[in-house]
């Protein structure tokens, strides 16, 4: 689902673009789920979910970066934020865990 949502994003991508208040709401919203991916990730048997989740962070920044016009790309921003930061830290927190 959410690389349908990516991928509709990309070839249409909004009109409006995002202002600083809007970059700030939607940060804040997906900083919580990047912790729910962590979550998820670091205090869990890791099967599936971490090749999942590191494939759409991934494809996220990919299109994010891709296109060159961050601010027309919210949903994509909103993943690219909140899968980057459940996978980077669940990586770092798996290294320096041992």
């Amino acid at each position: 689902m959410n690389l349908v949502l990516l991928f509709v994003e990309y070839n249409v991508p909004h009109q409006k673009g995002m202002v600083k208040r809007d970059y700030i709401f939607v940060s804040l919203n997906a900083l919580f789920i990047g912790l729910g991916i962590f979550a998820n990730l670091a205090f869990e048997e890791i099967g599936i979910d971490l090749y999942v989740f590191g494939f759409l962070m991934a494809v996220s920044l990919y299109i994010l970066f891709a296109k060159k016009i961050v601010s027309k790309l919210p949903i994509t921003y909103y993943f690219a934020f909140s899968y980057t930061f459940g996978f980077v830290g669940t990586i770092i927190y798996k290294v320096l865990k041992g």
